[in-house]
């Protein structure tokens, strides 16, 4: 903890002092390669064992950090090339510690990886989803990360997305709705209000709360939809809430 506690001043006492030019000529000293950069997991760094008649084993392409083998099989011809076993100890790869900013301040990392992934030169293999390798990912835990989600959805430009109509609240549970009328809604359908309060935005009283009292990553529980329809928005909540079926 004091190594890493002294690190940390260091590069903050150097971001505050040292001209641009000078750190850039720091960064280079410290993550310019004059190899190929390897990014993947083990397969990438081993001799591909031949089929010999079994079939090849499934591997999904979503990243997943783990810590083990998946063992996959891929055609025979499929040989390393350019790398040993293991990488090179003396490689600096994006999980290097000089990108974490527990140890370099925010303002360095940010700096050092834009030199990294600008100036070096990268051998990406993509079995086992190694390609999600190649930039410092977001860890796949449920620890939050730092991530707005809803800036990282506008950001995408999804068309034909209207961010400013995105939610609607009915006086019904989504459920009792026919699936017609769920088309005819569009938009993005949550029965636990509360739910995508904390979830998404860390909040879970929205008249209390106005900040986030915790840092959000987006995932595979955002809604997905379509722009609201307004109009059938309208002719919903004005229907008597007795003349939807009950909920299963």
């Amino acid at each position: 903890m004091k190594a890493q506690s002294e690190c940390l001043e260091l590069s903050r006492s150097m971001y505050n002092k040292l001209p641009k030019e000078l750190r850039n000529s720091v960064y280079a000293y410290l993550c310019l390669e004059d190899r190929r950069i390897p990014i993947g997991p083990y397969y990438h760094f081993r001799k591909y064992e031949p089929l010999e008649g079994k079939e090849m084993e499934y591997s999904d392409t979503q990243f997943c950090p783990r810590d083990g083998d998946l063992k996959t099989e891929l055609a025979d011809g499929k040989t390393r090339i350019d790398h040993d076993i293991y990488p090179e100890e003396d490689l600096v790869l994006p999980s290097s510690h000089i990108f974490d900013p527990s140890y370099m301040s925010q303002d360095i990392v940010l700096e050092l990886l834009k030199i990294y992934y600008e100036s070096n030169s990268f051998s990406v293999c993509n079995v086992e989803g190694g390609l999600d390798e190649l930039c410092t990912p977001i860890p796949a835990s449920s620890a939050p990360s730092e991530f707005v989600p809803i800036d990282h959805e506008k950001s995408q430009q999804v068309p034909n997305s209207d961010w400013d109509n995105n939610y609607w609240i009915l006086p019904i549970e989504s459920t009792r709705l026919t699936s017609q009328q769920q088309a005819e809604l569009g938009g993005y359908s949550i029965d636990d209000l509360g739910g995508i309060l904390h979830s998404r935005w860390g909040v879970d009283d929205i008249f209390r709360e106005t900040v986030s009292t915790r840092n959000v990553v987006e995932g595979p529980y955002w809604p997905v939809g379509r722009p609201t329809n307004p109009s059938a928005i309208y002719m919903l909540s004005n229907k008597p809430a007795l003349s939807f079926p009950a909920s299963e």
